[in-house]
């Protein structure tokens, strides 16, 4: 199989991050019920530690919109039933466009201060 999950611990939060195939389609039913299994297995490790308390959040990365997107406030309760939100592949792709873009300009911007200083 591939491998579709991953795990982080970022500032005392645990995060799951699951990618969709791009070409599936899901509804946030789908989504909370893979989070659920996700937040009782996170939980009974979390527990054996004594540490169930820590704060957790899910992460689905998709790539076609969900097939229960039209009912915005179902889609969100579903969703938060675990702590859970939705990135599409696209959002991901234009968000690292727009921080590399942003450092090429500011790159552009130490090149020129460079060519000056050079000159002087």
């Amino acid at each position: 199989g591939r491998v579709d999950i991953k795990y982080r611990n970022l500032a005392g939060k645990h995060i799951i991050i699951e990618l969709k195939r791009a070409s599936r389609k899901v509804s946030s039913t789908e989504l909370a019920a893979q989070g659920q299994k996700y937040r009782n297995a996170l939980r009974k490790c979390l527990r054996d530690r004594n540490r169930d308390n820590e704060p957790h959040e899910f992460i689905f990365v998709i790539g076609t919109p969900l097939r229960d997107e039209d009912d915005r406030e179902y889609v969100k309760g579903q969703l938060a039933s675990v702590n859970g939100r939705v990135v599409t592949y696209q959002q991901l792709i234009d968000s690292a466009r727009q921080g590399y873009k942003e450092y090429l300009e500011a790159s552009k911007k130490l090149d020129r201060v460079y060519d000056l200083v050079q000159r002087l």
